[in-house]
């Protein structure tokens, strides 16, 4: 592949060094000339050079004491000076030439000769007389000759110069690979060798590194083949004490209820196979053609992951261990297989059931932050646990383990108590089906639209101006009607592959999804409830929560955390404006009229968003969250003011027009002050819009004099 690449190389960086080493001399050629004409044809210059050569003269002829007609000593200085010619001049008599064959014998003789009028003439004075100089020089000769030597320089430093700069990149690879041979020869193969160009040193340079892998892999493999066979014989160990451990209690019959028995049994029966895949894993890895892993990669769901947690929790109590355990609400898939899965849980319970203590409770907390659950273990140490030998070998297993997975192991440790700490990489969910409107726009608050595979809204929704674009867009679906709540069936929610539902009680429980919880497990869907909506005595802190929830769930905690604080601040601001009041003003809230019973809020949401807003439901202290209450009950509650619901069949205007033309409430405070609010169930069902609703409860409650229409 690289034959005689290198030569080829070499005589074309000849070729070319010899080309630009020439287009530079003809440059240099070309600038010393442009320079050389330029400085010549300035006449001035040209006198000033002939005035300093004359002057040269003169001090010759002083210091040498040469007389007028001793021409040899003329002829010398002529010699040594780079004029081309002088002419010597005595009373209008040429009496000396440099250039031609003649000399005046005596004083007397000479060519009588006048100097031509355009002769430049310097005086001389000799020794025995003066006379007159004329120079004829020629520099720009001299300077031509300097230009071209100068050139040749230039063009000789630049052809040497590339092909030297060709050789000493090549000389210096080659000390670089002797190098890297040397770092070989000592045992150090974890730096590769550089392979630069394509010639035969390049080749070469890949062979050696070819070689350096080559002993990589032995060496990766000899060590592999001691990890593997103490990593399997720990983790064959791990499922035999606890078989052992299940055995024993069967055996010695230390539970007398049959089904507590039964539970043993079927431990049993999975730890032997477990240890049965681990020994078809052992085979297949020495025997098989080519070693590989028999695991099937595959997410773990929250409910699988959850039972092999109890299982090792019901191994720990069956040894006499109490355990508090706390786990994460959020919905989520681990990103290993279960069998990985069961490999890291049985070496940290191994360790537990080792070198733990029964006096102190082992703490199981599970938590869910940014895309890593962290599963933490935290227990009473034995003295004799930090002498084991043994000690530190499920903890390696269980690192290597989650680190093959992208996630990490973090252990602390104090004279009596120990930790341990491990991160693994969770499946975020990417396709939402949301029911109900508040959800909805909560999500699209989120930032999430784009996971959004499908909605209902449930009922006529009046969605945001700012939302209401983004809603259109949205896989809008319907189904059938109950109580003027609309919602599609749970087969319609399905066809739309979501992974994730989120949505309220009711309206999981209208599309069947909540009793159909084990086979929305099974499609590999997690449901999610929004918790404030059924909460008794539910609070704003707890719609913060509910958003920064979803926020962790989906990593837009940032997100999350913005929309949450530009609801409070809204809220405190309402508040800052109410200073503070004497009483709080009695409020009813009039959602809807059945058979002469008014339906209203108890101890729902609402309540407290009425108390932020400088109210007090007269019905807050109900044990329900909404209810059905009588005539005489509002009337006995003298409410100033009354929240009405849009919702339902009945509009706004008509409920107010109702409610004022009851006589038993025609002496009511808020009748007779006419303070009716308007309010849309979207504004009091937990959401994003609720921190507005305050300040629209706010300003209803507090207006100085009768509205003319009602607060909307």
């Amino acid at each position: 592949m690289f034959k005689k690449i290198l030569a080829r190389r070499l005589v074309l960086s000849v070729i070319l060094a010899f080309i630009c080493a020439g287009l530079v001399f003809i440059l240099s050629q070309q600038l010393f000339s442009y320079g050389i004409e330029v400085k010549y044809a300035d006449g001035a210059y040209l006198k000033q050079r002939m005035a300093e050569e004359a002057a040269d003269f003169q001090h010759y002829i002083t210091e040498n004491d040469v007389a007028i007609h001793d021409f040899s000593k003329i002829s010398h200085w002529v010699d040594t000076t780079k004029i081309t010619s002088i002419s010597l001049y005595e009373d209008n008599r040429l009496i000396y030439h440099s250039a031609l064959p003649y000399q005046a014998e005596t004083p007397d003789s000479g060519i009588r000769h006048e100097p031509l009028p355009w002769k430049e003439l310097y005086p001389v004075h000799f020794r025995d007389g003066d006379g007159l100089l004329n120079l004829s020089l020629d520099f720009k000769h001299y300077d031509y000759d300097l230009a071209l030597l100068l050139s040749l320089l230039i063009f000789f430093t630049v052809f040497l110069g590339i092909v030297l700069f060709f050789v000493h990149r090549k000389t210096f690879y080659l000390l670089e690979l002797e190098q890297q041979v040397l770092l070989m020869q000592g045992g150090k193969l974890d730096i590769a060798i550089p392979l630069r160009g394509s010639d035969e040193i390049t080749s070469l340079a890949e062979n050696l590194d070819g070689i350096r892998q080559v002993l990589i892999k032995q060496k990766q493999t000899q060590e592999a083949l001691q990890k593997f066979a103490a990593t399997m014989s720990h983790d064959i160990r791990t499922p035999l004490a606890a078989l052992i451990v299940y055995l024993d209690i069967i055996l010695n019959k230390r539970v007398s209820d049959d089904q507590r028995l039964q539970q043993y049994l079927v431990k049993s029966v999975e730890k032997a196979n477990q240890l049965k895949s681990l020994t078809d894993h052992l085979f297949a890895y020495f025997v098989g053609s080519e070693r590989q892993s028999i695991e099937v990669e595959e997410n773990l769901n929250r409910t699988d992951f959850e039972k092999l947690v109890f299982d090792g929790i019901f191994l720990l109590e069956s040894s006499g261990f109490t355990v508090k355990t706390t786990l994460t609400h959020q919905q989520y898939s681990l990103r290993l297989s279960r069998q990985s899965m069961e490999r890291i849980l049985d070496n940290v319970f191994a360790n537990i059931l080792k070198y733990a203590t029964t006096d102190k409770p082992v703490i199981i907390k599970i938590t869910l932050a940014e895309e890593m659950l962290t599963l933490c273990f935290a227990n009473g140490t034995k003295p004799e646990a930090k002498n084991s030998e043994n000690a530190g070998m499920g903890i390696k297993n269980t690192r290597t383990v989650a680190e093959q997975y992208h996630g990490s192991l973090t252990e602390t440790q104090s004279e009596h108590d120990y930790s341990i700490e491990i991160a693994l990489p969770v499946e975020v969910p990417k396709a939402i089906f949301a029911l109900q409107a508040t959800n909805i726009e909560t999500l699209i608050a989120l930032g999430l639209q784009d996971k959004i595979v499908g909605v209902s809204t449930g009922h006529a929704a009046d969605f945001l101006p700012e939302y209401q674009e983004i809603y259109n867009s949205l896989n809008c679906l319907e189904g059938n009607t109950f109580r003027c709540h609309n919602y599609p069936p749970f087969e319609v929610v399905v066809s739309t592959k979501p992974d994730f539902i989120y949505g309220t009680s009711f309206s999981l429980d209208i599309t069947r999804i909540i009793s159909l919880l084990k086979n929305v497990d099974k499609a590999s869907i997690t449901t999610y409830i929004n918790k404030p909506t059924n909460m008794f005595n539910a609070r704003m802190d707890d719609v913060y929560e509910e958003i920064l929830t979803l926020g962790r769930i989906f990593n837009v905690e940032e997100r999350a955390g913005e929309v949450v604080q530009s609801m409070s601040a809204k809220i405190k601001e309402v508040q800052g404006k109410l200073g503070s009041i004497e009483e709080p003003v009695p409020v009813f809230v009039f959602d809807s009229e059945e058979d002469g019973m008014f339906f209203t809020a108890g101890s729902a949401l609402l309540s407290n968003m009425i108390e932020l807003a400088g109210g007090k439901n007269i019905f807050a202290a109900a044990n329900r969250n909404w209810l059905f209450v009588s005539h005489e009950e509002i009337t006995q509650g003298r409410p100033e003011a009354v929240v009405v619901i849009d919702y339902g069949k009945t509009g706004p205007e008509d409920k107010i027009t109702s409610f004022k033309n009851n006589p038993l409430f025609s002496e009511l405070p808020a009748v007779v002050k006419d303070k009716f609010i308007i309010v849309s169930l979207n504004d009091v069902l937990p959401g994003t819009r609720n921190a507005d609703c305050v300040e629209k409860l706010s300003r209803g409650f507090h207006l100085q004099a009768p509205s003319p229409h009602p607060i909307n």
